[in-house]
């Protein structure tokens, strides 16, 4: 993991112990050039622009390549907005209105999304999928209604990043495959069903 040193991950909402280990599995196993990458971010809000047309209220959400890049706390990137700046600015965090995407990842030319099941909370039927690729779904909406301008920067991807699941990759790549959708597991084998540009 070496390789990886040089690439920041903003986690000012820390991950837990198992999404930390899921994470460093994709990196160690993902087969992908960490020069590529600009930053990870864990726990972004997503769902602004929602709640400021549900309130009648205006909320300034976009923002450019250049301003997610640009230098924030410590030399850091900037990166996407957390909780706690939401609450502060806007008198709302993620657990009331937003919902929040595991990891994104802002490499040179896409911005993958993720959404994380680790071994305590393992895929292991229907219903496990269904409820992983609704979220993914949402936050890739999302995404594209909160941050337009990047949207049109970046190719958008998703994927679900399940640790040690056990379900038939065949009940579930259909609905993947139509979307684009990516589906990893590192513990078979990498990507069962790779990421693509998802339309939005």
């Amino acid at each position: 993991m070496e390789k990886w040193d040089d690439v920041t991950v903003l986690a000012r909402d820390k991950p837990n112990e198992n999404e930390q280990q899921a994470l460093g599995r994709f990196l160690s196993e993902a087969n992908v050039n960490p020069s590529t990458y600009e930053f990870i971010q864990t726990e972004v809000p997503l769902g602004l622009q929602r709640v400021a047309n549900a309130f009648s209220i205006e909320i300034a959400s976009d923002q450019s390549q250049d301003e997610i890049l640009s230098e924030g706390y410590g030399d850091q990137p900037a990166g996407f907005p957390t909780a706690k700046e939401l609450s502060r600015n806007h008198g709302f965090g993620r657990q009331a209105y937003t919902s929040s995407a595991d990891i994104i990842m802002v490499r040179d030319t896409t911005i993958d999304i993720f959404e994380v099941k680790t071994r305590n909370e393992r895929i292991e039927g229907v219903n496990d999928i269904h409820e992983a690729f609704g979220q993914l779904v949402m936050y890739l909406d999302r995404f594209s209604e909160d941050f337009p301008t990047l949207t049109e920067q970046y190719m958008l991807r998703g994927a679900v990043l399940a640790e040690d699941s056990k379900l038939d990759i065949e009940l579930l790549e259909p609905s993947f495959v139509k979307r684009n959708l990516g589906y990893f597991d590192p513990r078979r084998g990498g990507f069962l069903l790779p990421m693509g540009p998802v339309s939005v």
